[in-house]
């Protein structure tokens, strides 16, 4: 079978074993329209939506790590790519060459598939099932950060202050939404996309609201007079008023 082919290759390797799991699970999902960086994207049984960044964030597994494990399964010919603007589309050769499920049938029960004999035989060559499971209940949403307009340099670092400070790194769309709002409000302030993230930062803030840091830089402002206003008092000096005083003597 492809499938434990491709788990024995990965057999000293925990994080390719995991994110090789997690992909059979998410492609076993029978054919299902999603929403990706606001694209509607039609998937069929073994597909599914791929981002680096989004799976590194949904696995615990770096990016590098994770570049290095969709190549092993591509030269192993388990995965094929196609590449979007913002995302690709992952296929599973496993998946797609694998039977439909059959229908249940009357008066059968979910569970009947799954026979004692069978549940004997996975324990005893270790094998499971359970790779290629029934769709999940729920399908992780795709999250877009595109109203945020920021580099994935700085998406990163987004991610970094929220957790650092109380968060948990964790964001929704409704949060990328507001804070996309709250960055063209600074930046129309005034205020670059580097400063932003490092007065966030430097403050500690969970949440970022651009009126926190332009109302201090309107104070700001207030506190210090324009340069044509600053009045400067000169002392002379004795020599001054002696160089002075022969000065007019000698002029009159």
């Amino acid at each position: 079978m492809a499938q434990r082919r491709i788990l024995e290759m990965f057999e000293k390797d925990p994080a390719g074993s995991h994110l090789y799991a997690r992909l059979l699970r998410e492609a076993a999902i029978k054919d299902r329209t999603v929403t990706a960086c606001g694209q509607t994207v039609h998937l069929k049984r073994g597909q599914l939506v791929f981002g680096r960044a989004q799976w590194a964030d949904k696995t615990g597994i770096s990016q590098d790590v994770i570049r290095r494990i969709m190549k092993q399964l591509a030269d192993a010919g388990e995965i094929t790519q196609q590449n979007r603007a913002k995302f690709s589309i992952i296929s599973m050769r496993s998946l797609e060459n694998a039977p439909a499920e059959p229908q249940q049938g009357p008066g059968k029960s979910p569970a009947e598939p799954h026979s004692k004999n069978n549940e004997h035989r996975d324990k005893e060559d270790g094998s499971s099932t359970d790779l290629v499971a029934a769709a999940p209940k729920k399908v992780v949403q795709n999250l877009d950060w595109s109203p945020i307009n920021l580099t994935p340099e700085h998406i990163d670092a987004v991610k970094a202050i929220r957790k650092k400070h109380g968060s948990k790194g964790k964001v929704s769309q409704r949060v990328i939404d507001t804070l996309g709002q709250e960055f063209a409000k600074a930046r129309a302030g005034g205020l670059s996309d580097e400063q932003i993230i490092s007065e966030w930062d430097t403050r500690g803030w969970v949440a970022f609201k651009a009126e926190w840091l332009l109302k201090e830089r309107q104070q700001n402002r207030l506190a210090s007079p324009p340069m044509q206003n600053r009045v400067y008092q000169l002392t002379a000096t004795p020599a001054d008023v002696e160089f002075a005083n022969k000065y007019l003597e000698e002029s009159f």
